[in-house]
């Protein structure tokens, strides 16, 4: 009885033992093939075929893994300007994830630079005190200036109520 037993519990590790060996090899396997994925993608954006390469990046969107390969595909889509695709992705992937300060900070400084202020702040305000809080203030910055005239700016910007954006 204790023979068998032994047997089916030696069967029970080696099984066990090669599932995670399996799985492990197989995770590896799809990182690899995703980076592998994105250095083809960049050399199609450096011979100017963007089309191929917005293919592309759709198609691989499905295998990010991490925010930060979801950011390596916002990157791309930047590069070949497809902003709305762009956008796109970074709800999503913000969705999934909306306590990731390194989507907040890349999302609102998007949203800076498309000149949607409003949004930027209203993304960008759990980055107030975070290492990535000079996304905020710009946003902060530029809202303020909108609002008031330049002659006007050195009254308004000495208030209190700035001292974090600026800190």
């Amino acid at each position: 009885m204790k023979r068998s037993y032994r047997r089916k519990l030696s069967l029970f590790i080696v099984c066990v033992f090669f599932i995670a060996t399996f799985f492990s090899c197989s995770y590896e396997a799809e990182r690899k093939s995703f980076i592998s994925d994105l250095d083809g993608i960049d050399a199609l954006i450096s011979q100017g075929l963007y089309k191929d390469a917005c293919e592309e990046l759709h198609k691989i969107e499905k295998k990010a893994f991490s925010s930060w390969a979801e950011l390596g595909i916002f990157k791309r889509y930047i590069q070949i300007s497809e902003d709305q695709r762009a956008e796109k992705l970074i709800q999503k992937a913000l969705k999934k994830n909306p306590e990731n300060l390194e989507l907040s900070a890349v999302y609102a400084d998007f949203l800076n630079k498309q000149n949607r202020i409003q949004d930027a702040l209203q993304v960008g305000k759990k980055l107030e005190g975070t290492k990535y809080g000079s996304i905020y203030s710009e946003s902060a910055l530029k809202d303020t200036m909108s609002k008031y005239q330049k002659d006007e700016f050195s009254t308004v910007f000495l208030k209190p109520e700035y001292y974090s954006v600026y800190y």
